[in-house]
């Protein structure tokens, strides 16, 4: 595999992103996910090496070429998301239950069902977190992601998922019963270990930069916020399109603090339109009185 052994020279990126990817790099073998998900896949009869150990390859090869201070960015699905446990099948096999059994059962049955060895491990949130400490990373930033991490609708440190479970959606055909269960019934403490999929952000060096969020460096930077002090970063909801904006929720400590909207595109004009309603109804409100209303300030609005 190309990846395994990447035609640049050592320290050469900012950044990498490694997006569904890692689960595959184990496999030898052509695999096309359209062609192999209902049929059966041979496969390779013997590897001399484990999946982990490939995985580990393809980490430390892109530790390679990052810069010194370079970052990478990992989403993989969780190994034991609620998904999985609500019988949606393992994403890479189609086979039911897979991902959370001891690795030598999931390869009996991936073997039983015709779709070859099970390589396409993936991990749990400790287990990933444990991977890439393995591969030599560092400062790394665990991230809980739903319903997908191809179709992010909320992201947000991987400790703060007891805030969101119940808006968790499992994805898939499952009866409406399951949605409610998956939603309301985990306990919040183990709300992070269910999570259907994992981000992570890490650095190379041990002395790296900083991992901030792009839009937390600029509220530091115009002080609106202390560097020093616990502020997190939520996706709310992502953008679907150029034209639309990216929603973020600043937490400090637990508690929402700033609401933050992102364009990416200039034409996106609603974010103008936005900023002088609120400018508006704060001096509106700022004419009443103050002790029945909590009126939101605008902090920025402008071009970067």
């Amino acid at each position: 595999s190309p990846i395994k052994s990447l035609p640049f020279s050592d320290n050469f990126f900012d950044l990498v992103i490694l997006n569904g990817v890692l689960e595959w790099v184990a496999l030898d073998e052509d695999t096309i996910l359209e062609q192999h998900w209902d049929g059966k896949r041979a496969g390779k009869t013997s590897y001399r090496k484990t999946p982990e150990e490939m995985q580990i390859e393809v980490l430390k090869e892109l530790r390679r070429v990052l810069k010194p201070d370079g970052f990478l960015y990992i989403a993989i699905e969780n190994r034991y998301g609620i998904q999985y446990f609500l019988s949606y099948p393992d994403d890479h096999n189609n086979v039911r239950f897979v991902t959370f059994l001891p690795r030598f059962l999931a390869n009996i049955i991936s073997k039983y069902k015709g779709k070859g060895e099970y390589r396409t491990y993936i991990y749990s949130p400790g287990q990933l977190h444990n991977l890439l400490k393995r591969s030599n990373y560092f400062n790394i930033s665990m991230y809980g992601i739903f319903p997908h991490y191809i179709n992010i609708k909320k992201a947000f440190p991987l400790n703060m998922a007891k805030l969101f479970k119940n808006e968790i959606k499992v994805v898939g055909r499952l009866p409406q019963i399951l949605h409610i269960f998956a939603r309301y019934l985990i306990p919040g403490k183990i709300a992070q270990h269910t999570i259907p999929s994992l981000s992570a952000i890490c650095s190379k060096s041990r002395d790296g930069t900083e991992i901030m969020p792009r839009i937390q460096k600029v509220l530091v930077e115009n002080r609106v916020i202390d560097k020093n002090e616990n502020y997190r970063l939520v996706i709310s909801n992502n953008r679907y399109t150029n034209y639309n904006s990216t929603n973020m929720v600043i937490f400090k400590d637990q508690t929402p603090v700033y609401f933050c909207k992102i364009a990416r595109d200039n034409n996106c004009t609603g974010l103008k339109t936005e900023a002088d309603n609120l400018n508006w109804v704060s001096r509106l409100l700022l004419e009443s009185d103050k002790k029945y209303f909590q009126i939101p300030s605008l902090v920025y609005f402008g071009e970067m």
